[in-house]
Protein backbone atom coordinates (compact mmCIF):
# COMPACT_ATOMS: atom_id res chain seq x y z
CA UNK A 1 0.00 0.00 0.00
CA UNK A 2 0.74 3.27 -0.50
CA UNK A 3 2.05 5.82 2.27
CA UNK A 4 -0.96 7.77 3.45
CA UNK A 5 -0.10 11.29 4.60
CA UNK A 6 -2.94 13.74 5.65
CA UNK A 7 -1.63 17.45 5.50
CA UNK A 8 -3.50 20.45 6.76
CA UNK A 9 -2.82 24.09 7.15
CA UNK A 10 -3.88 27.17 8.89
CA UNK A 11 -2.88 30.73 8.78
CA UNK A 12 -3.51 32.47 12.03
CA UNK A 13 -3.35 36.00 10.99
CA UNK A 14 -1.86 38.52 13.45
CA UNK A 15 -1.29 35.65 15.99
CA UNK A 16 2.43 35.87 16.86
CA UNK A 17 4.25 32.03 16.85
CA UNK A 18 4.76 32.33 20.94
CA UNK A 19 1.00 32.64 20.88
CA UNK A 20 0.42 29.97 18.23
CA UNK A 21 2.88 27.81 20.12
CA UNK A 22 1.03 27.79 23.55
CA UNK A 23 -1.81 27.22 21.67
CA UNK A 24 -0.74 23.90 20.29
CA UNK A 25 1.12 23.05 23.31
CA UNK A 26 -0.44 24.23 26.69
CA UNK A 27 -2.97 21.49 27.94
CA UNK A 28 -5.51 24.03 28.66
CA UNK A 29 -5.40 25.80 25.33
CA UNK A 30 -5.67 22.23 23.42
CA UNK A 31 -8.70 21.28 25.64
CA UNK A 32 -10.58 24.39 23.78
CA UNK A 33 -9.74 23.65 20.38
CA UNK A 34 -9.01 19.59 20.09
CA UNK A 35 -9.30 17.38 23.13
CA UNK A 36 -12.43 18.97 24.90
CA UNK A 37 -12.46 16.13 27.49
CA UNK A 38 -9.41 17.22 28.60
CA UNK A 39 -5.15 17.20 27.87
CA UNK A 40 -2.16 16.05 29.32
CA UNK A 41 0.99 17.30 28.11
CA UNK A 42 4.76 16.57 29.33
CA UNK A 43 6.13 18.83 26.44
CA UNK A 44 9.92 17.19 26.43
CA UNK A 45 10.80 14.54 23.91
CA UNK A 46 10.07 11.27 25.55
CA UNK A 47 7.72 13.02 27.32
CA UNK A 48 4.02 11.15 27.17
CA UNK A 49 0.26 13.15 25.79
CA UNK A 50 -3.11 11.88 26.50
CA UNK A 51 -6.21 14.01 24.81
CA UNK A 52 -10.03 12.87 25.85
CA UNK A 53 -12.93 12.83 24.15
CA UNK A 54 -16.40 12.34 25.89
CA UNK A 55 -17.57 10.56 22.85
CA UNK A 56 -14.47 8.65 21.86
CA UNK A 57 -12.13 7.81 25.14
CA UNK A 58 -8.88 8.44 25.86
CA UNK A 59 -5.88 8.43 23.54
CA UNK A 60 -1.99 8.56 24.13
CA UNK A 61 0.55 9.37 22.64
CA UNK A 62 4.58 9.71 22.75
CA UNK A 63 6.76 12.91 22.17
CA UNK A 64 9.34 12.48 19.56
CA UNK A 65 10.08 16.57 18.99
CA UNK A 66 9.77 19.70 20.73
CA UNK A 67 11.37 22.60 19.08
CA UNK A 68 9.77 25.74 20.98
CA UNK A 69 8.16 27.56 18.86
CA UNK A 70 8.40 25.80 15.38
CA UNK A 71 7.83 22.03 15.83
CA UNK A 72 6.14 19.75 17.74
CA UNK A 73 6.21 16.18 17.35
CA UNK A 74 4.56 12.87 18.38
CA UNK A 75 3.36 9.16 17.75
CA UNK A 76 -0.21 8.93 18.41
CA UNK A 77 -1.75 5.52 19.14
CA UNK A 78 -5.54 4.81 17.36
CA UNK A 79 -6.67 2.62 20.14
CA UNK A 80 -8.49 3.55 22.61
CA UNK A 81 -6.40 3.56 26.23
CA UNK A 82 -3.40 1.64 24.75
CA UNK A 83 0.03 3.26 24.46
CA UNK A 84 1.70 3.67 21.12
CA UNK A 85 3.31 1.13 19.08
CA UNK A 86 4.87 0.25 15.86
CA UNK A 87 1.09 -1.64 14.89
CA UNK A 88 -1.25 1.03 16.25
CA UNK A 89 0.51 4.50 16.02
CA UNK A 90 0.43 7.60 13.52
CA UNK A 91 2.72 10.15 13.54
CA UNK A 92 2.22 13.20 13.96
CA UNK A 93 4.31 16.26 13.48
CA UNK A 94 2.94 20.14 13.34
CA UNK A 95 5.13 22.71 12.78
CA UNK A 96 4.65 26.94 12.64
CA UNK A 97 6.43 29.31 10.67
CA UNK A 98 6.18 33.04 10.78
CA UNK A 99 4.90 35.02 8.02
CA UNK A 100 4.07 38.73 7.83
CA UNK A 101 0.20 37.62 8.00
CA UNK A 102 0.46 36.10 11.06
CA UNK A 103 1.75 32.42 11.74
CA UNK A 104 1.17 29.49 9.33
CA UNK A 105 0.85 26.26 11.02
CA UNK A 106 0.52 22.63 9.48
CA UNK A 107 -0.14 19.61 10.54
CA UNK A 108 1.16 16.08 8.58
CA UNK A 109 -0.07 12.95 10.00
CA UNK A 110 1.61 9.62 8.73
CA UNK A 111 1.82 5.72 9.07
CA UNK A 112 -1.84 4.84 8.47
CA UNK A 113 -0.83 2.39 5.81
CA UNK A 114 1.06 0.30 8.65
CA UNK A 115 -1.70 0.07 11.33
CA UNK A 116 -2.72 -3.50 12.15
CA UNK A 117 -6.48 -2.57 12.01
CA UNK A 118 -9.73 -5.04 11.61
CA UNK A 119 -9.47 -4.54 8.05
CA UNK A 120 -7.68 -3.71 4.74
CA UNK A 121 -9.36 -0.32 4.12
CA UNK A 122 -9.22 0.73 7.60
CA UNK A 123 -5.93 2.42 7.26
CA UNK A 124 -7.65 4.44 4.20
CA UNK A 125 -10.49 5.22 6.24
CA UNK A 126 -8.77 6.51 9.22
CA UNK A 127 -7.00 8.80 7.66
CA UNK A 128 -10.48 10.33 5.38
CA UNK A 129 -11.48 10.26 9.24
CA UNK A 130 -8.22 12.31 10.51
CA UNK A 131 -8.46 14.55 7.50
CA UNK A 132 -11.84 15.98 8.62
CA UNK A 133 -11.14 15.94 12.22
CA UNK A 134 -8.36 18.01 11.86
CA UNK A 135 -9.97 20.37 9.31
CA UNK A 136 -12.92 20.42 11.70
CA UNK A 137 -9.89 20.87 14.46
CA UNK A 138 -8.18 23.70 12.76
CA UNK A 139 -11.31 25.85 12.18
CA UNK A 140 -12.12 25.45 16.28
CA UNK A 141 -7.94 26.33 16.20
CA UNK A 142 -8.46 29.41 13.89
CA UNK A 143 -11.53 30.82 16.09
CA UNK A 144 -9.84 30.50 19.26
CA UNK A 145 -6.67 32.01 18.20
CA UNK A 146 -9.37 35.28 17.15
CA UNK A 147 -11.09 35.26 20.06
Amino acid sequence: MAPLTVVRKVLLEEVSIERAWELLTDPVQVRKWYAFGGAEIDLVPGGVLTFRWVEHGMYRGAIDVVEAPTRFAYRFSQLEDADPASDNATEVELTLEETEAGTLVKVSERGFEQLALHSPTAGKELAVASAEAWLAAFAELHALAHS
